[in-house]
């Protein structure tokens, strides 16, 4: 017996946590239960390493009916189409926008969730990230607790890589396992996303940097970064804790000379302070700092850094060979500070 349509599978009490993947497949199809073939057997997998109970949790999907070729391509139409057709008001993916007569399965979904209302949802995959929020870029998102924009608004959400990718891709099974583990912490927390409170200093005076200076001298491991573009260092940061940092501006494009400070004087007298702190025998911290950073303060402003500790990019690296060594994917595991690198691009947690 084939299913046209496979139902979710319902939670034993309450769903604290529902994992929505993309579409069932052959053996989904067949046996009536969504995330049960193949790459079902994958999620079972992750759910036991990361000591989670599968029949605790909804599962789900966002198209309860097989796709054509396990694709949604064919189920969307080119933006011109669209256009004329005045059906544009959901966001694009997979290069098209999905079609009217396939609309219903984000209802279904919506009433699901609804339901079941959830403290966490993961999206499995680009797909079920669309549904909830409109992009479907997996890998800047994957691993960062954020919140829904669609469907159910304000609900946390913690996404991460279908276990279809999984199949092609093993080195990330314990990545999804970390995430697997992140959506019970943040479940664990309460449905309201609380972020940790930063204090970032941006637009320094010469006083405020003097102020600053037994701080950052006296820290027990002082976290160092620069910012370069037109061929120069445009800002250097300075970080004494995870709750507070400064930030050294040089480049500035709202003034005519692109200088951040008023006179040239004050301009030496900003590098004088960021020379004595980087020579400093405070021990500091840096990311892809020994490659990277270390090199354009040397080369460039003659400023040699004393007591390099750790370099987080090559401990990384060192640990994990085999996975990504950016630091969006690197933040998204390690650190809990939200979707941060798409807030400058003004999409920002309200919270």
């Amino acid at each position: 017996m084939a299913f046209a349509h496979v139902p979710p599978q319902e939670p034993r009490g309450k769903a604290e946590i529902v994992f929505v993947g993309e579409a069932p497949s052959d053996e989904e199809v067949s046996q009536g239960r969504p995330l049960v073939g193949p790459a079902g057997r994958i999620f079972n997998a992750m759910l036991r390493t990361a000591g989670l109970d599968r029949a605790e949790f909804g599962v789900t999907n966002v198209f309860d009916e097989q796709l054509p070729g396990n694709s949604i391509k064919p189920w969307t139409m080119p933006m011109a189409e669209a256009l004329a057709a005045g059906l544009t008001d959901l966001p694009p993916i997979e290069g098209g926008f999905l079609r009217p007569e396939h609309r219903g399965h984000l209802e279904r979904l919506r009433k699901e969730l609804e339901r079941w209302q959830p403290t966490v949802i993961v999206p499995l995959g680009g797909t079920a990230l669309w549904a909830l929020t409109g992009h479907s870029g997996i890998t800047a998102m994957r691993g960062s607790a954020s919140v829904a924009t669609r469907l159910l608004p304000g609900v946390k959400i913690v996404p991460t890589f279908h276990p279809a990718a999984i199949m092609r891709q093993w080195k990330f099974f314990h990545v999804v396992v970390g995430d697997f583990i992140r959506a019970e912490e943040e479940a664990k927390l309460g449905p309201q996303l609380i972020l940790p409170k930063r204090e970032l200093l941006l637009e320094p005076t010469l006083e405020d940097l003097e102020q600053w200076r037994p701080e950052l001298l006296a820290s027990d491991l002082l976290s160092v970064d620069i910012e370069t573009g037109w061929r120069q260092i445009t800002c250097i940061g300075f970080a004494p804790s995870a709750e507070r940092a400064i930030c050294v501006p040089f480049f500035d494009l709202r003034v005519a000379n692109r200088s951040y400070w008023p006179t040239p004087d004050a301009e030496v007298e900003a590098w004088a302070f960021v020379r004595a702190i980087l020579g400093s025998a405070t021990p500091k911290l840096g990311q892809n700092f020994a490659q990277y950073d270390a090199y354009w303060l040397l080369r460039g402003k003659q400023c040699p850094v004393r007591n390099l500790l750790h370099d987080t990019r090559l401990i990384h690296h060192a640990l994990y060979p085999e996975l990504p060594k950016g630091l969006e994917f690197m933040g998204n595991s390690y650190a809990r500070q939200g979707v941060w690198k798409s807030w400058g691009r003004g999409e920002k947690n309200d919270d």
